[in-house]
């Protein structure tokens, strides 16, 4: 491994995009209805359509950028598709509101999809290649790619690092040809240390390709994250995001970074411009990767700015209690926190396990199929304790299934209390668990299930329609 080994950096990818849409909006040209302030249903009509007539008219460039929008993640409603940014854009239509506009900072990798997707349509280019004419190759930039796919077809025997996660039993898995071209705007670059250099200190120095303009446009702060006054790092300041960048005071210092994470890899990107200092660090593996990398690179700044050892946070302490709390999901403490109220003794399952079973449809999530657990190999029925003392909990298998060969997830739902389950999962040494709902016909048999997909609704859970036996 050498600093010329690719790796896929993740989320910030989301800085060169917020740059890409920096061209557009100062070329007064041949694109003077494309502004910060701009509608983005204006741009691109057909494809950018909420489910609210006004959200979809009043939704801008820079709310999109800013992670402004009103809507949380969904991130499951794209992840296992090879579908197109573009197909994948047209299912925000289908995605219920969750919060008005400009309120709430909700992180939401769809929106820089379409911002991507707004670049390649008004300017009749790939991103890939907008990417390139514009940035890339203006920096030097030769070892930096849109994709896996488009490094290969460049440089048959490029230096890829392969990716890898653990698995909730302790072994390595390689994930293979993870893609995610579907997430083009969001993630998915794939480049090296040497090339990312490049760009890190085009940054710090504000220089050319991107404007003086556009470097204060995307590094100053255009939403709140979030405050803890009595964080000590920050001295009681917000932390918030500039348009690809989180903005933050740390020990006094203006600290601008962003992290990448998509299965196989991590990425950290910190930049201290008033120190003329700047670092990226890569790791090909997800999770572990990412504790191993935060904990390096802020060593390596307190270091720069001679924090005491007494103001430092233990992130190697850190890391080790996020790896307890994630190893800890599948155990009866955690899974009595979805459902803290259960009736003892619970109540019976209102319907027999057959009337449940079947294929789930909904227009914007993959569709789910439920069946017997004796009928998938690959569904072990053993992530799930039971909740109950006295007798073993009922379960089913689910699949989540995308559109492409291995793009698929196969968990497991137990039953909790009447039409109340429970979902558990793991996708790329990431567990899950979550509330799942039954709603039964006159005929006692299932019509719809819900599931209760982003913590941000408040409760209200995403609805497939059962439309077919399994």
């Amino acid at each position: 491994m050498t600093e010329h080994t690719h790796f896929a950096v993740g989320s910030t990818t989301k800085a060169f995009t917020a740059a890409g849409i920096s061209f557009l909006v100062e070329d007064n040209e041949k694109y003077p209805h494309i502004q910060w302030a701009s509608p983005v249903h204006s741009i691109i009509p057909d494809d950018f359509v909420l489910s609210d007539d006004w959200y979809t008219t009043h939704v801008t460039i820079s709310d999109a950028l800013s992670h402004h929008s009103g809507l949380p993640r969904h991130d499951m409603t794209w992840a296992f598709n090879t579908s197109s940014p573009r197909e994948a854009v047209r299912k925000l239509r289908h995605l219920p509101i969750t919060e008005p506009i400009r309120t709430k900072w909700m992180y939401n990798n769809m929106m820089y999809m379409d911002m991507g997707h707004l670049i390649s349509s008004v300017t009749g280019q790939t991103l890939g290649n907008f990417f390139r004419t514009h940035i890339w190759e203006p920096l030097g930039m030769h070892e930096t790619y849109i994709s896996f796919a488009e490094a290969r077809a460049a440089h048959p025997e490029v230096d890829i690092s392969k990716g890898y996660y653990t698995s909730r039993t302790g072994q390595t898995i390689d994930v293979g040809d993870y893609d995610l071209q579907v997430a083009s705007g969001a993630g998915n670059i794939v480049s090296s240390a040497a090339d990312y250099a490049k760009w890190l200190r085009a940054m710090i120095s504000r220089s050319p390709p991107l404007s003086q303009f556009a470097h204060a446009q995307l590094t100053q702060a255009h939403s709140i994250i979030g405050t803890n006054i009595f964080d000590f790092e920050s001295a009681g300041f917000p932390i918030t995001y500039g348009y690809g960048w989180n903005i933050r005071s740390y020990h006094g210092e203006l600290l601008i970074s962003h992290g990448g994470n998509q299965p196989g890899y991590s990425t950290l990107v910190s930049l201290l411009p008033h120190r003329n200092f700047g670092s990226v660090m890569f790791a090909n593996n997800m999770l572990a990767g990412d504790i191993v990398i935060q904990a390096l690179a802020y060593e390596i700044i307190d270091d720069l700015l001679q924090i005491p050892d007494t103001e430092r946070r233990d992130r190697v302490a850190v890391g080790d209690e996020l790896l307890r709390l994630i190893n800890s999901v599948f155990t009866k403490e955690v899974l009595q926190l979805v459902y803290p109220s259960i009736p003892d003794p619970p109540l019976p399952l209102p319907a027999n396990l057959s009337a449940l079973t079947g294929l789930y449809t909904h227009a914007a999530y993959p569709p789910l199929n439920i069946t017997d657990i004796a009928h998938r190999d690959q569904c072990a029925g053993d992530l799930l304790p039971s909740l109950r003392n006295d007798t073993e909990a009922l379960k089913l298998c689910i699949m989540l299934s995308g559109d492409g060969a291995d793009s698929e997830v196969v968990g497991e739902i137990m039953h909790v209390s009447g039409d109340f389950w429970i979902f558990g999962a793991e996708f790329a040494g990431m567990p899950a668990v979550t509330k799942v709902q039954f709603w039964l016909g006159p005929d006692g048999s299932a019509q719809q299930m819900g599931m209760l997909m982003e913590t941000e609704m408040k409760g209200e859970l995403i609805w497939w329609e059962r439309v077919g036996l399994s």
